[in-house]
């Protein structure tokens, strides 16, 4: 195969979006899913929508916009939760990839600008950063306030009693100390 082939297919498969199909349980998603924001429940096949009041192994409650309260629902009646990412992760990544190539161009500008015997040299990469490192989070904000995360939930049960066993060997007997705690 031509290397130019695999980079242009590699390319090429970056750019074409694609779902995961991963399932998790509720229990490993809670702890991630953002409280207050406007989340996306599939009960039952059907979408309910409102803003995430808590979410543990056993359930989701969430506050509907049709009805103004509370609603909880259980995890054995929940099948896909999909909820908006925080814009500020956008902006700040945003202000990150604008703000490298403005403190390039800028200390590039300035060096410029000293050979050349111009004043007031010394500002230009701190504009040049500010500049592109604004425009680099406002886009970022955009892109990241259209981006919203769908995932699946397994099929589950509420959350069942878990039990630890520890086994430590015993030095001075041939014997093991097995400690079991609910």
């Amino acid at each position: 195969m031509r290397p130019t082939f695999v980079l242009t297919a590699g390319l090429l498969a970056c750019l074409v979006p694609f779902e995961a199909s991963a399932q998790v349980t509720l229990a490993a998603l809670a702890p991630r899913l953002p409280q207050g924001h406007r989340t996306v429940l599939t009960v039952d096949g059907h979408p309910l929508t409102g803003d995430l009041v808590r979410a543990t192994a056993d359930g989701v409650v969430i506050w509907r916009y049709d009805t103004g309260a509370n609603d909880e629902v259980p995890v054995t009646r929940l099948s896909a939760v999909t909820y908006d990412d925080p814009v500020w992760e956008g902006a700040v990544g945003g202000f990150a990839i604008g703000a490298a190539p403005g403190l390039a161009l800028g200390l590039f500008a300035r060096t410029y600008c000293h050979n050349e015997g111009g004043g007031r040299c010394d500002d230009k990469p701190y504009v040049a950063t500010a500049v592109t490192g604004a425009l680099g989070a406002l886009l970022g904000a955009v892109i990241d306030s259209e981006h919203r995360t769908t995932v699946r939930v397994a099929p589950g049960h509420p959350a069942a009693p878990t039990a630890t066993v520890a086994v430590r060997p015993d030095r001075r007997r041939p014997m093991a100390l097995v400690t079991i705690a609910f």
